[in-house]
């Protein structure tokens, strides 16, 4: 807490990626998240909690912020309803350039979706990026990056 409070963050966020749900730590992960939200409300309202995850987003989180991680790879439509009936305006849609190299048509899809009110695109409100630069590409210029900028500065538009 007081890192986030020295430092003037807006929150924090914890990368926890459940791949069972029959590991314990993905239970008491629910107490060690409530405790640190409630430490965080208490001290202030503002603050924000929130989590990455991999699936099982069904089991109620004491979170502000849901963000799907698993929305970044083949399924990420059907991934993103389920997290969205899941958690609500708590879901964060997560798009991962660095993760698998997309066809421009897929990528062109992917915010296509955005755009559109019957397949639930609309109500995406925050999208979070994933980056990792294992090809040794800290500006994110890699071809998977070159398809994605100009349609985030359009969504964000």
């Amino acid at each position: 807490m007081k890192q986030v409070q020295d430092n003037n963050w807006n929150g924090i966020n914890f990368d926890f990626e459940p791949t069972d749900v029959d590991d314990i730590w993905y239970y008491q992960a629910q107490d060690f998240l409530a405790i640190v939200s409630r430490v965080f409300r208490e001290a202030d309202p503002k603050l924000k909690v929130s989590w990455d995850s991999n699936g099982f987003e069904g089991i109620a989180y004491n979170v502000d912020q849901f963000v799907a991680m698993n929305t970044y790879y083949g399924t990420f439509e059907g991934d993103f309803r389920q997290g969205m009936f899941a958690t609500s305006d708590k879901f964060v849609l997560g798009y991962c350039p660095s993760c698998q190299q997309l066809s421009d048509e897929e990528v062109e899809d992917r915010f296509a979706f955005l755009e559109s009110e019957e397949r639930g695109g609309k109500l995406v409100k925050e999208i979070d990026v994933w980056a990792y630069y294992g090809s040794g590409n800290p500006e994110g210029l890699e071809d998977s990056w070159k398809q994605y900028w100009p349609k985030f500065e359009a969504w964000l538009n």
